[in-house]
């Protein structure tokens, strides 16, 4: 059971994430984007060098990086990747668009999905046309708000880019992050020293903020650490109806805790976009397998490395 619960708590804390990062106002966005990156190197880097294996694979990684600059590559457009993923969602939950990040989270096992199959020629299912089909028509009913579903989209694609660089990535998911914040952080630290040189630097400015700031790192990391945990135990399968929690827990925030209103459009959009999620579903259930999560989580396999 402790498997389970560490996967159930990753996927809680990232839904609960939204909370934490508008409780940041009135930090610019690009300046929380920049701290999380820069302290979850930190935490992450102190954790690596701590345990002797992924010590191990980390140095043995930086060592012959000139000779597999193919993977090196392939970090550099996962680090671009989520840290693009990680601003869109800073943003929507400091802006108010709790609902269309939820609406990006759900579709992001499909969007995955569909990157597999134009890149890899991965094989689907009617079943799985049918739900991607739904999913994104119901991202075309969005255009009835007359608004175009930005943030929904880049949520979805920055994940499925991510997935689709880390497929090929020998490293575990531990010290993948290392390296792909690794490569983050001279951007980061840019970030932070434009906004001092324009003296609208928030860290400093008060204990809280700097502390809040701070643990953003922590939090980073913490959920990967349970997740990454708890999944050694857990199928994969099982991982991919868990995977909801997080968009459900966004959109609930969404509704009630920042008090969205959600149009009629928008119901009909999520109303499509849950049935998708209920045919991929019960394609899930139907294989018995594991094929199409790992086509999500790529670096899965080799978390026990």
């Amino acid at each position: 059971m402790s498997g389970y619960v560490y996967v159930l708590a990753a996927y809680v804390l990232w839904g609960m994430l939204g909370i934490y990062w508008n409780l940041l106002h009135p930090v610019n966005e690009f300046e929380v984007m920049a701290h999380r990156i820069l302290w979850g190197f930190v935490v992450i880097i102190i954790i690596t060098c701590v345990i002797p294996s992924k010590r191990v694979k980390l140095i043995h990684f930086i060592r012959g990086i000139h000779t597999n600059r193919g993977e090196l590559v392939r970090l550099c457009v996962a680090s671009v990747a989520i840290s693009t993923n990680w601003f869109v969602f800073i943003y929507a939950m400091m802006n108010g668009a709790a609902i269309e990040a939820s609406l990006g989270l759900y579709i992001t096992p499909l969007v995955s999905i569909l990157i597999g199959v134009i890149v890899f020629h991965d094989r689907v299912n009617r079943c799985l046309v049918t739900a991607i089909a739904l999913a994104f028509t119901g991202i075309l009913v969005t255009y009835g708000l007359g608004t175009f579903p930005f943030i929904a989209l880049m949520l979805a694609l920055t994940s499925g880019v991510y997935g689709l660089a880390k497929k090929k990535v020998k490293l575990d998911a531990v010290v993948g992050m290392a390296v792909e914040t690794m490569i983050a952080t001279p951007v980061a630290i840019g970030i932070l020293l434009f906004f001092y040189s324009q003296h609208s630097l928030m860290f400093g400015s008060s204990i809280q903020v700097s502390m809040k700031l701070v643990l953003a790192g922590l939090l980073t990391v913490l959920p990967l650490l349970w997740f990454s945990k708890g999944v050694q135990t857990v199928s994969l399968t099982t991982v991919g109806f868990f995977q909801y929690i997080t968009p459900t827990i966004v959109f609930l925030m969404g509704v009630f805790v920042f008090q969205s209103a959600v149009a009629v459009v928008e119901w009909m959009a999520f109303g499509l976009i849950w049935s998708s999620l209920l045919l991929y579903s019960l394609t899930l259930k139907k294989r018995k397998s594991s094929n199409s999560i790992k086509v999500l989580y790529p670096w899965l396999v080799r978390v026990n490395e």
